[in-house]
């Protein structure tokens, strides 16, 4: 019980309870758009930048079990969520799919507060799972994408759109960056990206907070089964990738922070490939489960969670 009051207790988790409050009360903490846009791309290339410098102090060989894990679970959680949509929400196929798309790929912000949450234990994961974050986004925004359309999409133009994407340019680009660079290059630029870091994190969560409010507001009337639904999946699939992190040899705190980026759902890469992608899906619904349910469900619960199995077994 500690665990996760302790986790209840900390700035970033109080930051998203506070704007979630004021924004449910009738305040108004949303951030402006370009605000919003300047910080995500922020955090983004942090997390690259981090991802790639870890990778060039990492023997690369040892990485092959972890980044093939990672592509495994996106393919199968893809799948779970895809099947679990069709019969706990009753969703058309497109929908299905889009849901899919989200929690098959993996919550940036999410995995900042695994990474945080096992380092204040004194057990910091190690920085290649930067890289598990941002190879996790790609295959099951792709499968999903075939998912909805079948045989009939054009995978090339798919894989483009992926490619292309903002969060996956700057997250990859990031990644190489750091990776060629190494840490004496990096170096002079890590005070902003590592200094700033929990300060604009802290930011980013008050407008997240805001946002679920109103996402709260918008599906009331079907609030029980997407309550259901963004619960159920990550406690599912983060339960399972812990399990099997640690049967791969994956220390505690890799473990957790593993099972945590599983268990986790886009809002910034998937969305945008959704919408392009699968223009008939509804995409404000699964934003509104993975941000509303899924996002708060992991800080307060699934990342303790995942810590105290990965730590007890």
């Amino acid at each position: 019980m500690t665990l996760f009051l302790d986790n209840l207790l900390s700035p970033l988790v109080l930051a998203f309870v506070l704007g979630f409050s004021s924004q449910a009360a009738g305040g108004n903490l949303r951030l402006a758009e370009p605000a919003r846009e300047t910080i995500a791309t922020f955090l983004l290339l942090a997390i690259g930048l981090k991802g790639g410098e870890a990778l060039a102090r990492a023997e690369l060989g040892m990485l092959a079990i972890p980044l093939g894990a990672t592509v495994l679970a996106g393919v199968v959680t893809c799948v779970s969520a895809f099947f679990i949509a069709r019969l706990v929400l009753k969703s058309k196929r497109p929908d299905a799919a889009a849901l899919a798309a989200h929690y098959g790929s993996a919550s940036a912000v999410t995995f900042i507060a695994a990474t945080h949450f096992v380092a204040d234990r004194g057990m910091p994961s190690d920085g290649w799972l930067s890289a598990s974050l941002a190879v996790l986004e790609m295959p099951a925004i792709l499968l999903a994408v075939l998912l909805a359309r079948g045989v009939s999409a054009r995978l090339a133009d798919t894989v483009r759109e992926v490619f292309l994407a903002r969060a996956s340019v700057l997250l990859l680009g990031g990644l190489l960056i750091g990776f060629v660079s190494g840490p004496s290059g990096v170096e002079p630029v890590m005070p902003l990206f590592k200094g700033l870091f929990h300060g604009v994190l802290m930011l980013y969560l008050l407008d997240l907070g805001a946002m679920a409010a109103d996402g709260f507001a918008s599906f009331r009337n079907r609030m029980g089964r997407i309550i259901a639904f963004g619960v159920g999946v990550p406690l599912l699939h983060g339960v399972l990738a812990t399990l099997a992190a640690v049967a791969l040899g994956f220390s505690a705190a890799n473990a957790a922070v593993f099972a945590t980026l599983v268990a986790s759902a886009s809002y910034i890469a998937a969305p945008a490939a959704m919408r392009t992608s699968v223009p008939e899906s509804n995409v404000p619904l699964c934003i509104t489960a993975a941000i509303t349910i899924t996002f708060p469900f992991n800080l307060l619960v699934g990342i303790p969670l995942f810590y105290m199995i990965a730590t007890a077994i």
